[in-house]
């Protein structure tokens, strides 16, 4: 009874184990941007990434960007300015 309860939970674990499915973007429109969130994540994932962490440093490498970003469009308008 024991092992029919672990395979039952097995199964149910690696039901949410499918690959993320992506949907086609419509014609017309551009691309997503490289720092969009994928679509979907299985529970899975999520739960492992947010064991481990990867969540927290993947925002931060994001704020990392917009904040060079930023920088970089501070100091384009800093130079603009006449003497």
């Amino acid at each position: 009874m024991n092992q029919l309860l672990l395979i039952g939970i097995a199964a149910l674990w690696l039901a949410g184990c499918a690959p993320a499915v992506k949907k086609a973007a419509p014609r017309g429109q551009p691309p997503a941007s490289s720092n969009a969130a994928p679509l979907e994540k299985t529970v899975a994932r999520q739960a492992l990434e947010g064991f481990t962490g990867k969540t927290s440093v993947d925002a931060g490498e994001r704020t990392k960007a917009k904040i060079k970003d930023i920088n970089t469009q501070r100091r384009q308008n800093f130079g603009e300015i006449p003497p």
